[in-house]
């Protein structure tokens, strides 16, 4: 305030100008982020309406099977469906 009453305030303002190219990549990035979220909730989705307890089990929400975390992985799962929809081709 005491720079500013003085008025030698706007020499010491920094002016920043936005990088274009950066500003690029994380407009990329965030697209690329909301679409794999999209893909990932159209898996749980379908996973759900396809084996409801399937659905469960991966979500440790089944009561009546604990199944340890060392065994199988959430996006180890998605990322198989994902390459293999209809697993029952062999």
């Amino acid at each position: 305030m005491a720079l500013k009453s003085q008025g030698i305030l706007d020499r010491f303002r920094r002016v920043w100008l936005p990088d274009v190219e950066l500003r690029t990549l994380s407009r990329f990035y965030e697209r690329k982020t909301q679409q794999l979220t999209a893909a990932t909730n159209g898996l749980w989705k379908l996973l759900r309406e396809v084996s409801p307890d399937l659905y469960l089990l991966f979500r440790n929400e089944n009561p009546d099977i604990a199944m340890p975390a060392h065994v199988l992985t959430q996006q180890g799962v998605l990322t198989l469906l994902n390459a293999r929809p209809d697993v029952s081709i062999q």
